[in-house]
């Protein structure tokens, strides 16, 4: 009888352990949103040949409207699902991300508004409640004003409205830093060593 309890002791506790050991699902790796067709801007890194890639991409079918090569190499396309996953795999690429524009918060200032030929100046600072007016007639068709975030906002959703750009002061240098090698460092500076610089004269 004492066996037959120690081994009915043994199951019982064998049982309780199989019921309280932890059942661990399966861990599903995160699902990156689908890329969808559209315009995209891929970027390569530094010692990739922009162009030659984006080359690769018209042979392939696909519409590349920009490739620059200055402060990054890379290319604007318009590309299909497969096309933004068969890139994001390329061992070349940084990055692939969706070509759009980036809006910077309005921030109240004063500004100046191009309007459309035809378009009066007055009516729309009044619109929007701009102050200080100066408005525009000869060069362009606008206005300089002090502008609210909210009078900004209003502008930029106008139709008539061409740009809003900051009002401010601008210099024009007359000294060129790191001149191409034109050999105009030398005919501004006879004396060596050269300076790397040219000015221009009141005739240039």
């Amino acid at each position: 009888m004492k066996n037959v309890r120690r081994r009915l002791s043994v199951a019982v506790t064998a049982g309780l352990l199989v019921t309280i050991t932890p059942v661990l699902a399966p861990v599903t790796p995160p699902v990156s949103a689908a890329a969808v067709a559209g315009e995209y801007v891929v970027t390569f890194d530094a010692d990739v040949n922009a162009a030659a890639k984006a080359r690769k991409e018209r042979a392939l079918g696909n519409e590349v409207s920009d490739v620059f090569s200055e402060a990054v190499e890379g290319f604007v396309a318009t590309l299909d699902a497969n096309d933004v996953r068969r890139l994001r795999a390329d061992a070349d690429v940084v990055a692939v991300e969706p070509n759009s524009i980036i809006r910077v918060a309005a921030t109240p200032g004063r500004y100046i508004v191009q309007l459309r030929s035809g378009a009066s100046a007055l009516s729309a600072a009044s619109a929007v409640g701009a102050t200080n007016v100066q408005p525009y007639r000869s060069a362009i068709t606008g206005f300089a004003a002090d502008l609210t975030a909210d009078a900004y906002d209003a502008l930029a959703t106008d139709p008539n409205v061409i740009s809003i750009e900051p009002d401010a002061l601008v210099r024009v240098s007359d000294t060129q830093l790191s001149p191409v090698s034109w050999g105009i460092d030398r005919i501004d500076q006879r004396a060596l060593p050269l300076d790397r610089t040219y000015t221009y004269d009141n005739r240039a």
